[in-house]
């Protein structure tokens, strides 16, 4: 294909004429992905570490002595409440901004069936609570979030608060069996990088003198983005 420049009129003399080439640019976009952020002993074992507020020791009533909550020695594998209200916690850091939820899974004893539980879910900026619940006696699953985290390493707070409705020695309050904290990051700016075509120079350059102008014809470029 031959581009045509007509009535360009010279005066005298050695003339270097440049076109100038349109540039196409292509963007490449990249996006890192983060693993997600964890509970620590999402299961309750009372040799598990995590959970603040609770007895981990003790069998019998002396599990939940003086009307304390607790983890893994009054059933197994369990967070169980008493017959003073209290609340259990957990803080975790969130590496970098995330939606983040927490679920977990309740179940109240048959003998004791009024105890009520409640969870709250907070960040920095926000705070979520379940509310007041009373379990099925053959067991449910609950969920809260999510929530946003805003900045990198910001520390979310799960309390778990419960009561028994009898006032009996030993742990007949709510007990919770399995939690999880789903994370999911927010997708962070999209980095740009810009390349620029491999354009070759026009070829087959011609002057010709048509007496009133000279006109000028080549061929286009190898690689597109020609004139």
């Amino acid at each position: 294909m031959l581009n045509k420049l007509k009535s360009l009129r010279f005066r005298k003399g050695s003339w270097i004429i440049i076109p100038t080439l349109v540039l196409a640019i292509s963007s490449i976009y990249s996006q890192t992905v983060y693993a997600a952020d964890a509970l620590v002993n999402p299961n309750f074992a009372f040799d598990g570490g995590g959970w603040t507020g609770a007895r981990t020791t003790g069998t019998g009533n002396d599990a939940c002595a003086g009307g304390e909550a607790n983890i893994g020695t009054w059933t197994a594998n369990a967070l169980s409440f008493s017959y003073v209200l209290k609340t259990v916690t957990q803080t975790v850091a969130i590496s970098t901004p995330s939606t983040v939820s927490f679920t977990w899974s309740s179940q109240n004893r048959s003998d004791a069936s009024g105890a009520t539980a409640t969870v709250t879910l907070a960040d920095a900026n926000q705070s979520l609570s379940s509310g007041s619940f009373i379990s099925s006696t053959s067991g449910q699953s609950g969920s809260i979030g999510p929530i946003e985290t805003t900045s990198d390493n910001e520390v979310v707070t799960i309390n778990i608060s419960g009561k028994d409705s009898v006032g009996w020695a030993g742990c007949y309050g709510t007990q919770f069996t399995v939690s999880a904290l789903d994370v999911v990051p927010v997708s962070p700016p999209t980095t740009t990088t810009t390349t620029l075509d491999n354009i070759g120079a026009p070829t087959n350059l011609t002057a010709t003198d048509i007496g009133t102008a000279i006109r000028l014809d080549w061929s286009a470029p190898s690689g597109g983005g020609y004139l």
